[in-house]
């Protein structure tokens, strides 16, 4: 109809001849256009925002339009789950299956208990705790029976696996391109080819096609594809560097990086030059004690002792004797104190 859209106005398609100074104004916000402004601007930056996240969190279902969160779409149909199961359902043909107790085989649901699913087909032999399927057999796991080359055969599974449809010791022997068994400590595989080697892969290995020793203080292997001198160079992921090299660096033996623009973060990770943040050193603070000490009591002065002489045995005590028996005086008293009274008594009788 020769305008771009009619939601809000209508303007003619021929804007784009106007003066560049009237074009800035006008634009169109999905399906709206509209006069630009600083609000308007902000109004469509939030509208395209909503738009986005509900476009993103969407899927159509026989285009409709549902919530992942809530539903499923299984065959054109929508089923609806509740969030709480929606993590472990799954669509099995037409219906919701619950993945922790059954399984889907060709739209077919089974019970992972009791049942398999082998070659698209449903078997009964055995459930996947205690079974395995081998072409379109079982065996039971862990019991003597190893799947070499889609068939059940005798075998030790600690002990022994397959190479192609034979039976190797695991411990003695390795598989080597098209099948081929070879002894490990005797032969090297390299390239798809067994070559002896005195030793065996026990001291020499392989660096994509060739051989080196693997105590061989001038060569060594990187990533397995390279074979390098560790005198000079030095093995960062898949490539090599000199070990001091101006323009490149080696950031946890796994990331190289340029020095000019970038530097090795704690040892750990490459950033840009200058941005590297040092964690933190935490010093522990001094701890309190926990138990309070002991009260200290102060010592109780010594006395020296002082013997005394024995004073003659007299009438009267010595003043000596008062003061190693403090107690004398008052015994003293008493006998005095005590025979007034009853001489007092005895004298009063008399006179009576």
């Amino acid at each position: 109809n020769g305008h771009l859209c009619a939601n809000i106005e209508e303007i003619p398609d021929q804007h784009s001849s106007l003066p560049r100074r009237h074009i800035f104004r006008t634009s169109c916000c999905f399906r709206f256009v509209v006069v630009m402004g600083t609000s308007k601007i902000l109004l469509c930056l939030a509208l395209a925002l909503v738009l986005f996240t509900v476009q993103a969190s969407a899927q159509r279902c026989a285009g409709r339009r549902i919530n992942p969160k809530k539903y499923l779409c299984c065959h054109g149909e929508r089923v609806r789950v509740s969030s709480r199961r929606r993590s472990y359902s799954a669509c099995c043909g037409n219906e919701v299956i619950n993945t922790r107790r059954y399984g889907c085989c060709r739209g077919e649901r089974f019970d992972l208990r009791d049942e398999l699913c082998c070659e698209g087909k449903v078997t009964t032999d055995g459930g996947s705790l205690t079974h395995e399927c081998c072409g379109d057999n079982t065996f039971v796991k862990r019991e003597g029976k190893l799947c070499c080359d889609r068939n059940v055969v005798n075998g030790n599974p600690y002990t022994e696996t397959c190479c192609g449809s034979e039976v190797i010791n695991k411990f003695e022997e390795r598989c080597c391109g098209n099948n081929e068994n070879y002894n490990f400590h005797e032969s090297v595989c390299c390239n798809r080819r067994i070559m002896d080697y005195p030793g065996g892969e026990l001291e020499w290995m392989c660096c994509r096609k060739e051989i080196i020793h693997r105590n061989d203080p001038e060569a060594a292997c990187c990533g397995g594809r390279r074979v390098y001198d560790p005198t000079s160079h030095q093995c960062c992921g898949t490539k090599t560097l000199l070990i001091n090299s101006r323009k490149y660096g080696c950031c946890n033996r796994t990331d190289r990086y340029r020095l000019k623009s970038g530097e090795c973060c704690n040892s750990t990770t490459v950033v840009d030059r200058g941005t590297c943040k040092k964690p933190e050193t935490i010093t522990a603070k001094p701890t309190k004690p926990t138990t309070k000490p002991a009260p200290t009591t102060p010592a109780k002065p010594t006395t020296e002792f002082v013997p005394t002489t024995k004073p003659e045995t007299t009438g009267v005590p010595s003043v000596q004797q008062s003061i190693n028996i403090p107690n004398y005086w008052l015994i003293q008293r008493w006998f005095e104190q005590w025979k007034r009274f009853f001489g007092m008594s005895g004298m009063s009788a008399q006179k009576q």
